[in-house]
């Protein structure tokens, strides 16, 4: 009882870091990197762990970051006849990325498996005698559907991967940071292509808020009116309306807004 309740605080410790470090990432190189960094010390037991980012556009898993004894690895990748770090495997099938959508971690049969059927099942069999046929256990970084990499662990024969919440959950927060960094980047790209619009445009384009002050003026309002755009930012919009003309647009303005 002693011994799980230490493993819970460890776990506990790993995870309350790990949502501040994801939160605070500004690139997805450092959130798989903090990904296999935590991973590693909450599977002492697993003697392999790959993370691997998903490339949407190329269909393929291309691993990030690997933990493996060098000298194990540089026999694997005699074998492979490639670096680890960097490999890249198509995903042939949608169902490969329907099953490992689910978040969840799924015991596979070999390597075979795991590589998508991509390395040849002579290949995957050297490897296995080589790592001493271990167990193989994989999981996708996915959140709302969407398959952001993937993660593999490998443990000795004799030994099993009996609790996976608390690593699920982890990852879990991994593909929720890469999710948030995607929706900043969707973001930044529709703010560069509205303001090369309006920045180019030779109509006076203005955004205000509910109560009439202006957030934005583009650079048009200088040649039609003499104003420089961020004069006029932070001013009521109403100001430059002819009194006369005031409380008609003042009404059409309220009727928008209803």
């Amino acid at each position: 009882a002693e011994d799980r309740e230490r493993e819970y605080a460890h776990y506990l410790r790993i995870l309350s870091e790990s949502v501040l470090n994801f939160v605070g990432s500004s690139t997805k190189d450092n959130i798989f990197r903090m990904l296999i960094e935590g991973l590693t010390k909450l599977l002492p037991q697993a003697f392999y762990i790959s993370v691997g980012q998903y490339h949407e556009a190329l269909k393929v898993i291309e691993i990030k970051e690997v933990v493996l004894d060098q000298g194990i690895a540089d026999k694997v990748e005699a074998i492979l006849g490639t670096r680890l770090k960097g490999m890249r495997m198509p995903i042939g099938r949608i169902n490969e990325i329907s099953d490992i959508l689910s978040g969840r971690f799924k015991q596979m049969s070999g390597l075979r498996e795991v590589s998508f059927q991509y390395l040849p099942k002579t290949m995957c069999l050297k490897l296995e005698r080589l790592l001493k046929r271990p167990r193989v256990y994989g999981c996708g970084i996915a959140a709302g559907r969407k398959l952001y990499g993937t993660v593999l662990i490998l443990i000795p024969r004799d030994a099993d991967l009996k609790e996976t919440t608390h690593l699920e959950t982890f990852i879990n927060q991994a593909a929720v940071a890469l999710m948030r960094l995607e929706a900043e980047d969707r973001l930044r790209e529709r703010e560069r292509f509205f303001r090369a619009i309006t920045e180019n445009s030779a109509e006076i384009i203005t955004i205000v808020d509910a109560d009439g002050i202006i957030n934005y003026k583009s650079q048009a309002v200088q040649a039609e009116l003499g104003y420089r755009p961020e004069e006029m930012i932070g001013e009521n919009v109403f100001r430059y309306i002819h009194p006369q003309d005031l409380s008609s647009v003042t009404a059409d303005f309220r009727k928008l807004l209803e």
